[in-house]
């Protein structure tokens, strides 16, 4: 069987289904002749402005089969370097290294793979934001009635528009945010709700009697506040930080779901493609981790065979017909991969019990035990990363002896026999080392001083509030901070008709939702403001004046009511 169909408007490329999920994909005569008469320059132009735009309406719809775009990654990165019916000329850069950047080393070029996901992850994004859409409602009645789209599965017999939305979904989850309104629709355990943390979520563990669950049940719904008291009882202090650091809604309006990779919070496809190409980069880290280890080079070795799937599993075996059965030989439940007889296994389960808490309160499951080593090393200092790994073969010698008829090791004698391995190794390694007390510098956290100036239509100063406020992010979440200040302050004095300035081009943009003119003000003409935030630099706490002007100042005040 072999259907030649049209991708765009002009026969350009031709794609033969020539069997059952077996595609070809071809250049016609017309771009193999035009490849031998354009520059180096010609071809980039080309490349990025017609051929890499031609499955674009397609590639939004639908995930292409992989086998059909990594034959057009192919095709293109033969079209640039040359080529003929015969003969194919050297290629002396990757794929990969193309594909990057012009930042990096390469030249730009999309990926066909992960722009397909990220286009498709801009059809999950409309369902989030828009659920009573038709295409959503039709999509829910069908394959999530009963829950959300982010906990909602593949199903069995999907069909593959709900295939395609999933795959999209899997890009958008990362980047996923709660915005915090009044916090009765995110959980505080389970949910990525705190900006200032890389994780996003809450890691201290549960206590068995705690009875928070929402986040709304740790703001004092009287004062629009955060209930200090008992965010000291449940988190540990880069938590409380983080949480204390998110301004309440005054209006208590509806928790939103935001996008953290772009400044305004909306889902792009260029920002979704752009992290899946930092992704790559994090896997990079990964793999170098594992040689950076102060273990045994046994150790070091074996990781990298289990994250290649590189070790004698039954579901390997089966895999290459060497075993008809691939039970686990333990759990004899399920099948014996390298993630589940190494992380997954109840009995690798009891050793993980032995180790330490962060460890013990993990909940992630993975069929890729690549996936899985990627969390172990986000998640764990270096020692305890380096107490994993001697772990992990051990889980492994364990298995290996109960198949040849030996001793199956207790879970606590394992782990407590790892730990003496990855400590006994350091030792053993540390030569003429001089171990002195290292002193313990206090985490500093600047603190931004935003200040408010209330004048009225006369110039008059009505009041003044100088407020530092401990922050993690640059000078946008700064300038939005002192705008949330502001109106704060103005709410308290009972102001209802109030013009706010400020000189964040940024900030009055997404607040307003457009692009402002270039006639804005500078900190120039807003000099008092800026008077007083240095000189709110030393203060400890919020600092008020009413109906009063400060010191600071009262020359600056005078001299503009003069001008005008």
């Amino acid at each position: 069987m072999s259907v030649e169909f049209e991708v765009g408007r002009s026969s350009w490329v031709q794609i033969k289904l020539v069997g059952k999920h077996q595609y070809s994909v071809v250049f016609t005569d017309f771009w193999t002749s035009l490849g031998k008469r354009l520059s180096a320059a010609g071809k980039e132009i080309l490349l990025k402005a017609v051929l890499q735009a031609i499955p674009t309406y397609s590639m939004g719809l639908f995930l292409l089969p992989y086998s059909i775009t990594q034959k057009l990654n192919k095709l293109l990165r033969k079209f640039w370097w040359g080529f003929s019916e015969e003969t194919t000329k050297i290629q002396w850069v990757s794929w990969d290294q193309l594909s990057s950047a012009k930042e990096v080393g390469g030249l730009g070029f999309r990926d066909f793979r992960m722009f397909n996901l990220a286009l498709l992850a801009k059809q999950s994004w409309r369902i989030l934001q828009e659920p009573t859409s038709l295409a959503a409602r039709v999509l829910k009645q069908k394959y999530f009635n009963s829950g959300e789209l982010l906990n909602a599965r593949l199903g069995t017999g999907p069909s593959y528009v709900w295939r395609s939305v999933m795959a999209g979904l899997s890009i958008l989850k990362p980047g996923l945010r709660w915005r915090v309104g009044n916090g009765k629709s995110i959980n505080i355990w389970t949910d990525k709700w705190i900006p200032s943390l890389p994780s996003g979520s809450v890691a201290s563990p549960r206590e068995m009697d705690c009875w928070c669950e929402m986040v709304s049940d740790l703001i004092n719904p009287s004062q629009r506040s955060w209930k200090k008291e008992l965010l000291q009882e449940m988190f540990s202090e880069p938590e409380i930080q983080g949480i204390t650091s998110i301004p309440i809604s005054l209006g208590g309006r509806e928790d939103k779901m935001f996008w953290s990779f772009t400044a305004n919070g909306m889902y792009t496809v260029k920002s979704g493609y752009h992290h899946q190409r930092q992704v790559e980069a994090l896997e990079s880290t990964v793999w170098k981790k594992i040689w950076q280890l102060k273990v045994a080079p046994a150790v070091k070795i074996f990781i990298w065979k289990v994250c290649n799937e590189a070790i004698p599993t039954l579901a390997n075996l089966k895999k290459r017909r060497v075993v008809e059965d691939s039970s686990c030989i333990v759990c004899k439940s399920e099948p014996e991969t390298s993630s589940h007889v190494l992380w997954g296994c109840p009995a690798a389960t009891d050793v993980w019990n032995q180790a330490c808490v962060k460890i013990q309160k993990m909940s992630f499951h993975s069929d890729q035990f690549f996936k899985v080593w990627a969390m172990l090393v986000q998640k764990l200092e270096v020692s305890e990363l380096e107490e994993a790994a001697v772990t992990l073969r051990g889980i492994w010698s364990r298995r290996n002896d109960l198949v040849h008829g030996k001793d199956f090791k207790h879970p606590s004698s394992l782990y407590q026999g790892a730990k003496l391995e990855a400590i006994a190794f350091i030792e053993a390694n540390l030569v003429g080392e001089n171990p002195q007390l290292r002193s313990e510098r206090s985490l500093q956290t600047w603190s931004k001083p935003n200040d408010v100036i209330i004048r009225d239509h006369q110039g008059f100063v009505v009041g003044t509030l100088r407020a530092p406020r401990p922050l993690n992010g640059g000078a946008y979440e700064a300038e939005a901070c002192g705008l949330f200040v502001a109106v704060t302050f103005c709410r308290e004095l009972g102001l209802s008709q109030v013009i706010l300035e400020g000189d964040s081009r940024q900030v009055v943009t997404q607040l307003l939702g457009q692009e402002v003119d270039g006639s804005m003000g500078g900190w120039e003409a807003n000099s008092a403001a800026h008077v007083l935030a240095k000189s709110a630099v030393l203060l400890s706490e919020d600092l008020y004046n009413i109906e009063e002007c400060p010191e600071c100042i009262t020359s600056i005040v005078t001299s503009e009511m003069l001008l005008n």
